[in-house]
């Protein structure tokens, strides 16, 4: 072998290696309308408890369903969660820091993207905390949204973003006992965001949304 050989496949050697590293620890997976489906989500399932875990490194990036197995526990500073409760489609980003506190498990399983529930025509429940695209998950249009079940302390967050990476912030809404009715507008490929918070997991805290005719 020559020495331009040699000093070829040397560079081609450093090359393939500089991939290889970039490839295991720079580059990040970005969560998209591509990769939100069943086949192509790199989510993985895992259980976690207390504690901070690096996305990308102690869990992988993608779109969860989240379940609290046991316990109370608090998911960054969005949601406190108890034994039984649920977050559906939950975007876990490439390179953030999930936290949990307080004492009991989580189990992080591949989110199954299922459509919203509908009851009967044109209407629509949801039981849990959840993140649904509009023309997606459920239809656009224009709705009628109504909280059921609420008590003094309880509230639903709901918050539109314009797109499924949830950067340009809408609109929020907090629904209450008092006040727990609202009128939203979903066009197609907005993210619907909802959060109920609750002092422990309630399955008679039910939103209903009736899309207007």
């Amino acid at each position: 072998m020559t020495r331009n050989k040699r000093l070829l496949y040397a560079l081609v050697m450093f090359g393939l290696v500089f991939c290889a590293v970039y490839i295991l620890f720079f580059s990040k997976t970005e969560l998209t309308l591509k990769n939100r489906n069943v086949r192509d989500n790199p989510a993985k399932a895992i259980t976690l408890k207390s504690g901070d875990y690096l996305v990308g490194h102690d869990l992988k990036p993608g779109y969860y369903d989240i379940t609290c197995l046991s316990g109370k526990v608090s998911l960054g500073d969005d949601m406190r969660m108890s034994s039984g409760d649920k977050w559906i489609n939950y975007a876990v980003m490439d390179g953030t820091t999930l936290t949990i506190e307080g004492h009991g498990k989580l189990r992080f399983s591949p989110a199954a993207f299922r459509p919203v529930h509908e009851i009967s025509d044109h209407q629509y429940a949801i039981k849990h905390s959840a993140n649904y695209i509009a023309g997606k998950d459920l239809p656009a249009g224009d709705y009628r949204i109504v909280a059921k079940g609420l008590s003094e302390s309880e509230s639903v967050e709901i918050t539109l973003f314009s797109s499924i990476h949830a950067d340009h912030n809408s609109a929020t809404y907090n629904l209450t006992a008092d006040n727990n009715e609202r009128n939203i507008h979903l066009e197609k490929g907005n993210l619907l965001s909802i959060i109920k918070h609750k002092q422990h997991e309630k399955d008679n805290i039910l939103l209903l949304l009736t899309l207007q005719r």
